[in-house]
């Protein structure tokens, strides 16, 4: 009987011991993860000769692919070892994962990946790839490829948000920086800076202050009182009290349904 992946981190021996013997008392195996614990190495050193002189199939990983694992090698059962857990995460450089819980996340520079849960997030530089949920955001640099859910409000003013197919945001206030959307996004305040909301990209409601938008996707409702708007697709309704909009050729299928100027 095969009981699937767990993944360790550092040298938790009691709960190793615990992990071993309840799988033999229900006659079951598996396959040990295990991340190398730099820099003192208990994971590489201690933790996987424990797994493999029991006779347990182990892999020793490096800690930043300990989230990738979890997402492909279906590890259901994650054990760490910690002096103390630290809420708040700095990063400056290299590369990081989290398949965890965040509550504060600033990356200003290297690379990134989300796969689970970070509760308030300011990017300022580097990239990185959201695949789970991010529940507050501020994007002031960098690139932020979005995979996975925004739930609470994404502070754009500057850098590059991408929203791709898969990705959805709840209400996206934009300053400056530019925003790519593929995906969902139920409210968008634009001030400023570039959007473009792509061919499979749907916008529920759209204010359009400042800055310029690029629309050949779906968007249900705009409003719109300055700024630049060049029109390739569907609006159901557009309430215009100012700036520009341009409604491109028929070619490109550009379409209003219902229009309402003022001023």
């Amino acid at each position: 009987m095969l009981f699937r992946s767990p993944g360790s981190q550092c040298f938790g021996e009691t709960i190793i011991g615990t992990v071993i013997r309840a799988a033999r008392r229900q006659n079951k195996t598996f396959r040990a993860y295990c991340a190398e614990t730099r820099p003192y190495l208990q994971g590489a050193r201690l933790t996987s000769s424990c797994f493999a002189q029991m006779g347990i199939d182990t892999t020793v990983l490096t800690d930043n692919m300990i989230a990738y694992a979890m997402e492909r090698e279906g590890i259901d059962l994650f054990t760490s070892a910690a002096d103390s857990i630290a809420w708040e995460l700095q990063q400056q450089g290299g590369s990081c994962a989290n398949a965890g819980l965040v509550e504060n996340w600033t990356v200003s520079g290297g690379e990134a990946l989300n796969s689970s849960v970070v509760q308030k997030m300011q990017l300022e530089g580097g990239v990185l790839q959201n695949r789970r949920t991010i529940e507050g955001l501020s994007l002031l640099g960098g690139t932020l490829q979005n995979r996975g859910t925004l739930t609470g409000a994404v502070e754009l003013s500057g850098g590059v948000l991408e929203n791709w197919e898969k990705g959805s945001a709840g209400l996206v206030r934009q300053k400056d920086g530019q925003l790519s959307n593929n995906g969902r996004i139920g409210r968008l305040q634009c001030q400023g800076g570039q959007a473009d909301n792509g061919l499979t990209g749907k916008m529920e409601q759209m204010e359009l202050d400042g800055g310029q938008l690029r629309n050949i996707g779906a968007v249900d409702q705009m409003i719109q009182t300055g700024g630049e708007l060049s029109n390739g697709a569907r609006i159901q309704k557009l309430e215009q009290n100012g700036g520009a909009s341009y409604n491109l050729s028929a070619d490109l299928d550009g379409c209003i349904d219902s229009l309402w100027l003022s001023g």
